[in-house]
């Protein structure tokens, strides 16, 4: 009966959430050739959240952009979107701040953005090669769950389903070249994503990866230049070396 009620709660959490509608936060880091990190925060409503984020902003755009983010918003009847973005330039990066701290109070961001998390991030250069070795550090946030906490046990999975069904969270880093090893979700050849949730900012989360960038334009410039210095040098050996012969065989005045 226990294991029932349950059940009830959870599917009427998963009808509250459809109302409701939903909020996606998806954060973009890409890694520049040259070791410059672009950084974007998008943030996707629709639904009755759309509405309530149109009434009440979930980035306060001036603030942002006076941190240096560009900002660029769109919304309609039902739907919101806002989109933060900020390059750092390599000598930038141990001080970057990879979230503005301009979310607005008690939303459903709040949480990722007091959590504060930060970048270790290191780039080898080695003209031909280059390897780059990241880690995101989400700290634990304690205080995220409790909203929902105290209703009492079925009450509380009701409410934490509810919210995982509006809310989705997730990290991608584009890397150039090809990773090397991640801990990640997902990966293909540049990119790897990893999905967070309500229980991960809880716990807290480290993300890490490994690339690196092979060169191979340099490398096939620089071989294309040595195949011609050589082919250069032998043929002006033997161009020389002809000439010497000819000047040793023309006969002498007066012969």
């Amino acid at each position: 009966m226990k294991r029932l009620r349950v059940e009830v709660c959870l599917v009427l959490a998963g009808l509250v959430s459809l109302s409701c509608g939903t909020l996606q936060m998806n954060l973009q880091t890409t890694v520049e050739t040259s070791g410059d990190i672009t950084q974007e925060v998008k943030l996707v409503a629709n639904g009755l959240i759309a509405a309530a984020a149109q009434q009440d902003p979930l980035v306060d755009a001036e603030a942002a952009r006076k941190e240096g983010w560009e900002v660029q918003s769109q919304a309609s009847a039902d739907y919101f979107e806002q989109t933060l973005r900020r390059t750092f330039r390599r000598s930038e990066t141990l001080d970057m701040v990879l979230l503005p701290d301009v979310f607005s109070s008690g939303t459903a961001t709040e949480g990722m953005a007091g959590g504060e998390p930060r970048i270790t991030y290191y780039m080898r250069d080695l003209i031909l090669i280059k390897d780059y070795d990241l880690r995101i550090q989400i700290p634990p946030s304690p205080g995220v769950n409790e909203e929902v906490a105290g209703l009492g046990g079925e009450a509380d999975q009701a409410a934490m389903a509810m919210i995982e069904t509006m809310l989705s969270i997730s990290w991608t880093i584009t890397v150039p070249g090809e990773i090397v090893s991640t801990n990640a979700d997902r990966w293909e050849k540049n990119s790897a994503t990893w999905d967070l949730s309500l229980t991960t900012l809880e716990k807290g989360r480290q993300l890490d990866l490994k690339a690196r960038y092979t060169n191979w334009p340099l490398i096939i410039g620089a071989g294309a230049g040595i195949v011609v210095l050589v082919i250069g040098m032998v043929l002006g050996v033997r161009f020389f070396g002809r000439r010497k012969r000819e000047v040793h065989q023309a006969p002498g005045i007066g012969e």
